[in-house]
């Protein structure tokens, strides 16, 4: 048994757990340890890799950090790497995609365009969304994912257009689902109009909430998103977290990894210690000054004591496959980083193409892409399946593949439906009514409808403003005894 004191203790080794560890210690110049646990092998979350050997590596699919424009945040990150060995995308480069649409790739926005479609059809779909312009387009103010999009475009265009796209992408009916999972789909607005016509319309906001400009290369200056998207100049995110980790690590940061937290002792209304398993011995780490939990609420309220149904509280996930590749030319994707997949009777969900926004990320083995495929008990070929629907979209033709290889991810994408996502808001309701002194949670989902990193980490920072500044208290050489 291990004894450590005047701990700040991180549970779940993030990106955010990291940079805030990191913040404390170079900014906050805190004298208390550091300790972070990690359930996994490896620390960084999503910014993990898959690691082939003989430097070639991926990423899990798409990863690049957006801004959160809080210089306190985005300069601690940059600095990790220095601020010269960063792709920095901004204005009409900042966040370029497409989509495979009515068998069609549109590579001019990222949202679906209903331009081409008959005179009577596009006018019932433009009638429909104008009734709904008085109507809340936020949604946090609708009980699910069909209501929502409902109220947004009207019933034509939710029946025809987006409950297609949402059911594929989660294999659920939208009115199972919470609006939260259209937030990582491009369904929050439609192309209805040319760029003549929509220059006049996005004046009205109930209209520029709804509709989009057609061309992501002529956006006006005015639409344009603030922040760049930052991506190593090397191929690989998971560069950040092993320069992070050294950082730390130089700090005095303890890092335990493939371990379990097995018990929280809660004593005058705050997490007096913890206990956990790793590599077969069990530790205690007392006298903790802070907690910050990022692993999600269930299980912490489990080990709180709290009485949940636990089981019934865990989101359903869909099985899932990153499959990477690397080719011997760049695919058919335009300028985009990535592309969104539309049509109903395939499995691939989105395709990366790493070249065009990490070009250090071409070697002499060719260009890396990553197709994300959904798959079930009957797939047996991954590869083949992918490389032939990757050809039925015409996104790669006569390419030659000098690699690839599925890696299954069955946690990979959440079905965040109504009843978890309500069953959640009862828990974070149910663990701040208790106002425990010590005890923060963050991540994803820490605070309601905070599902982005960006918002994660915004969060996240202002909840530790007034934790771990610089003390004068006596702290012990000794923190870890065995």
């Amino acid at each position: 048994m291990s004894t450590m004191n005047n701990n700040i203790v991180f549970v779940g080794a993030s990106i955010i757990s990291m940079l805030l560890a990191l913040d404390f210690k170079k900014n906050k110049k805190t004298k208390s340890k550091i300790i972070i646990i990690e359930k996994s092998s490896e620390l960084g979350g999503l910014y993990k890799k898959f690691d082939y050997g003989n430097n070639l590596i991926f990423d899990y699919g798409i990863h690049i950090y957006s801004e959160t424009n809080i210089p306190e945040i985005d300069n601690l990150f940059i600095n990790i790497l220095g601020e010269d060995q960063w792709e920095y995308m901004s204005g009409l480069r900042r966040d370029i995609s497409g989509t495979y649409f009515n068998n069609k790739l549109q590579l001019n926005t990222p949202f679906v365009d209903l331009r081409d479609l008959p005179k009577e059809k596009k006018s019932q779909y433009i009638g429909d969304l104008c009734m709904q312009l008085k109507k809340d387009t936020s949604p946090l103010s609708y009980d699910n994912a069909k209501d929502f999009l409902t109220a947004k475009f009207g019933e034509s265009l939710y029946e025809e257009i987006f409950k297609p796209i949402v059911y594929k992408h989660y294999k659920m009916d939208p009115s199972l689902l919470d609006p939260m999972a259209t937030h990582i789909l491009p369904v929050g607005r439609v192309v209805l109009f040319d760029e003549q016509e929509v220059n006049g319309l996005m004046k009205a906001d109930a209209l520029r909430s709804r509709i989009a400009f057609p061309d992501q290369f002529s956006l006006p200056d005015c639409y344009l998103r603030p922040g760049r998207l930052i991506y190593p100049k090397k191929f690989g995110m998971y560069r950040v977290i092993e320069k992070l980790k050294n950082i730390l690590e130089e700090y005095g940061v303890e890092f335990h990894t493939s371990s379990d937290v097995s018990n929280i002792v809660i004593k005058n209304n705050q997490c007096e210690s913890l206990e956990f398993n790793s590599n077969g011995a069990s530790r205690m780490i007392n006298k903790i000054e802070h907690l910050f939990w990022n692993a999600g609420y269930p299980l912490l309220l489990k080990y709180l004591n709290m009485n949940f149904d636990f089981n019934s509280s865990q989101p359903r996930f869909i099985n899932s496959a990153f499959v990477n590749m690397i080719l011997d030319k760049p695919v058919n994707s335009g300028k985009a980083y990535y592309l969104h997949n539309f049509k109903p009777d395939t499995n691939i969900f989105r395709v990366v193409n790493y070249f065009n926004y990490c070009p250090g990320s071409v070697s002499e083995k060719g260009f890396p892409i990553c197709a994300s495929t959904w798959i079930n008990e009957n797939t047996q070929d991954i590869e083949s399946q992918v490389i032939q629907e990757l050809k039925e979209m015409n996104i790669i033709t006569d390419h030659k593949v000098n690699f690839i290889k599925a890696e299954l991810n069955n946690h990979a994408f959440p079905n965040l439906t109504k009843d978890f996502i309500q069953e959640l808001d009862r828990m974070r309701a149910a663990f701040r009514a208790q106002e425990y002194k010590n005890i923060n949670v963050i991540g994803m989902l820490a605070e309601k409808g905070h599902f982005y990193l960006t918002e994660a980490l915004e969060y996240a920072f202002k909840s530790s403003k007034n934790i771990g500044l610089a003390k004068t208290l006596f702290i012990s050489p000794t923190n870890v005894k065995v």
